[in-house]
């Protein structure tokens, strides 16, 4: 009878586990952070960058787009590992710990009214009785929150900006609150940058990067090692350029 013995590394230490060959990562349908110019793709900025960062630790990125309700779900399960371009101050209804990768943008909101109907604005009161289009699963300032759940102002939720720009400007809804270079991205894309107005700019911007949970975690000094040589041998800058164009501001 044979008898094999577990032995312990010589120098005491734990053994490491190898890096995943792969993981699968949650895209939230917005262009141009993520998507191209079509909704059910992953093939824009965010998904390039990351996509070369994981090439550059031996890891493949498989990007799945979702809306936010389906993609916390899909932490909270386990399906999924990390999220592209997003922030944890994003999904505050999670209590996974989430680690956060460098930055490689930036976000704001904004508020639009079409041209012809747009009135200044300063607090959610200036808006007291008008519809305004919002992201669902999206968390806005609290005295905004505050204005909807009163409904001081109705909420109208879209499963993306494409179709609250398009509620607004078939006059549907009186305004929809977006991110900014999403608005101009797709503003853009239809060639619709004069029908509409920004009435208000929310002055917090939130850094854009990957989320990681679980043990995927013990990635995330690989993959910062990665972005940083990434920026300093032009690779970012380069994908910003051929992405984004003038629509992403530098954030170095």
């Amino acid at each position: 009878m044979l008898f094999f013995i577990a032995c312990a590394p010589l120098n005491g230490a734990a053994e490491e586990k190898p890096l995943p060959r792969s993981i699968v990562a949650g895209a939230i349908i917005t262009p141009p952070w993520i998507m191209g110019t079509e909704e059910a793709r992953t093939t824009g900025y965010c998904t390039a960058v990351f996509t070369e960062a994981f090439r550059r630790v031996q890891t493949r990125l498989i990007t799945l787009p979702m809306t936010k309700p389906r993609l916390q779900s899909s932490l909270a399960k386990g399906k999924i590992h990390a999220v592209l371009c997003s922030s944890r101050s994003w999904h505050p209804n999670l209590t996974l710990p989430m680690a956060e990768s460098l930055p490689v943008g930036q976000s704001g909101n904004i508020i639009l009214m079409r041209r012809s109907s747009a009135v200044p604005v300063r607090s959610p009161q200036d808006l007291a009785g008008r519809t305004m289009a919002a992201r669902l699963g999206y968390f806005f300032p609290a005295e905004y929150e505050e204005a909807f759940k009163r409904r001081t102002i109705r909420r109208v939720d879209v499963t993306s900006g494409l179709s609250g720009l398009h509620m607004l400007l078939a006059g549907r809804v009186d305004a929809v609150i977006m991110e900014e270079n999403e608005a101009e991205w797709l503003l853009w894309q239809e060639k619709q940058e004069h029908a509409v107005v920004i009435v208000y700019r929310f002055s917090a911007l939130t850094p854009l990067a990957l989320l990681l949970s679980g043990p995927e975690q013990r990635l995330m000094p690989a993959v910062n090692n990665a972005l940083r040589h990434m920026q300093q041998d032009g690779t970012i800058q380069a994908l910003r350029t051929r992405y984004l164009q003038k629509h992403l501001e530098s954030i170095d």
